[in-house]
């Protein structure tokens, strides 16, 4: 198209690391990347990764890797994900750092701001810019983005600064995002539109938008797919995900299911005396609370449960916009007494929840969802939501169950499990699901970029 060729010429959107930058290293030292048995053992992406020659200095340094995610606001999977990747990065040798506009101290989940570059800008471009200069100060040798690549697109141009993204999800899990209906992309969200429960149940609303709006979008949209197509690699979490952005984007992802941490269950308090749950079953939900977590769902279902059930008690961990509606709904139906509201909980915390509760469940329509397997790890008996791409790193666990997201097959579901004695599943979390064998990965498949 040579109206895109004049937009975008090929100087701008054609971005890597020059060929020349890494063919000089001193010839006394190996730079390359060290044989394994295992290729993902976190030994050997850090003999790997964390040394090389900086030939500028005269010396020897550490890798440098900048993890960009516009908005740590909410406490949520992906922050708990982005946070953890810092950590261990740091752990096994690496300079790395985070790069953000906005931040709460809750969505850092503990990290020491020192390691954090908070960037005060607004709109596209100013922020783009700032970013810009931030990673100009840092100097990474490779950018990680999680999500929101166009900042890090246009910051990207004149720096040429290798990148990948971690596609936590495509823009078909978010409810307001207007890029399905752009002349890019119409035809193709159409047909993923079929592929997922929760996109025809959030997404079939469509509103009008005025001219200028729709233009920005179409631009916006174009923006997103230029800025995807120069990543160096993509990272998916599931099956679905991976077949979205090879829709989207032409695309090919790599899938690397996402871990949890690895908490020591001894000690633990138990929850039921907390809250006056003695003698009670107790059914746990932990989710941000907003409408597509379905937690109403969740609330109707365990209604129709308590009416055969009176030894139960459902406790909904997690903050969000839907708290007070989700509380007049209990009102509403006459189970506010059996129904409890944590509000946030700490990491520390957390723990005694999953190892106290009898079943797990988790409705949500979201592209994964961490605290399935952080049940799982406790040896919970879980129950999700087919469209929780969560599913696809679980599915063959005995203690999962996969349901379709409705209430009667919740609330089927709840009493069918509720008596089984639940089985070992802790083993596979600790030896597929961990954050020490996620990142391993990712840094596995980083490494022709790094080298």
């Amino acid at each position: 198209m040579p109206w895109l060729r004049w937009k975008f010429p090929r100087s701008l959107i054609f971005i890597g690391p020059k060929k020349s930058a890494y063919k000089s290293m001193n010839s006394g030292l190996s730079c390359g990347w060290s044989y394994s048995t295992h290729p993902f053992s976190s030994a050997a992406v850090n003999m790997s990764f964390s040394i090389f020659i900086n030939r500028s200095r005269g010396r020897i340094g550490m890798r440098k890797i900048a993890l960009f995610y516009a908005t740590m606001s909410n406490p949520g999977g992906a922050e708990k994900l982005i946070v953890r990747e810092l950590e261990y990065l740091r752990k096994n040798g690496f300079d790395a750092k985070l790069f953000t506009f906005e931040c709460t101290d809750e969505a850092l989940f503990g990290l020491d701001r020192k390691h954090l570059a908070l960037i005060k800008a607004s709109g596209i471009l100013k922020r783009s810019i700032a970013l810009k200069k931030s990673l100009a100060d840092f100097k990474p040798d490779l950018i990680i983005c999680h999500e929101n690549v166009w900042y890090l697109y246009l910051a990207s141009m004149t720096l040429r600064l290798p990148f990948v993204t971690h596609a936590h999800g495509s823009f078909m899990w978010h409810i307001n995002d207007w890029r399905r209906n752009t002349l890019l992309h119409r035809r193709k969200c159409r047909r993923l539109m079929d592929g997922v429960i929760g996109h025809r149940e959030f997404l079939s609303q469509t509103g009008s938008i005025s001219l200028a709006e729709r233009i920005r979008w179409e631009l916006f949209s174009l923006l997103d797919y230029l800025a995807m197509r120069r990543s160096r690699k993509i990272f998916s979490l599931s099956r679905i995900g991976k077949s979205e952005i090879k829709e989207l984007y032409g695309m090919d992802a790599d899938i690397v299911f996402a871990g949890v941490d690895l908490p020591e269950d001894r000690g633990l308090p138990d929850i039921r005396g907390r809250f006056g749950l003695d003698g009670k079953r107790i059914v746990l939900t932990v989710n941000r609370l907003d409408r597509r977590k379905r937690i109403d769902v969740l609330i109707k279902a365990f209604s129709r449960v308590s009416d055969k059930r009176k030894d139960l008690a459902l406790i909904i961990v997690g903050k969000g916009e839907e708290m007070e509606a989700l509380k007049r709904l209990c009102k509403d139906i006459g189970i506010s007494e059996k129904v409890i509201f944590t509000g946030f909980v700490s990491e520390a915390e957390l723990p005694a929840y999953y190892k106290h509760c009898d079943i797990f469940v988790f409705p949500a329509w979201c592209e994964y969802g961490l605290s399935p397997i952080e049940a799982l790890y406790f040896n919970r008996k879980v129950i999700v939501s087919e469209d929780a791409l969560v599913v696809d790193s679980i599915r063959e666990l005995p203690n999962v169950n996969v349901v379709r997201p409705t209430v009667q097959e919740i609330a089927t579901e709840i009493l069918k499990v509720l008596d089984v004695p639940s089985k070992e599943s802790r083993g596979f979390v600790v030896e597929k699901l961990s954050w020490d064998t996620y990142f391993a990965k990712i840094l596995g498949l980083c490494k022709g970029i790094l080298k």
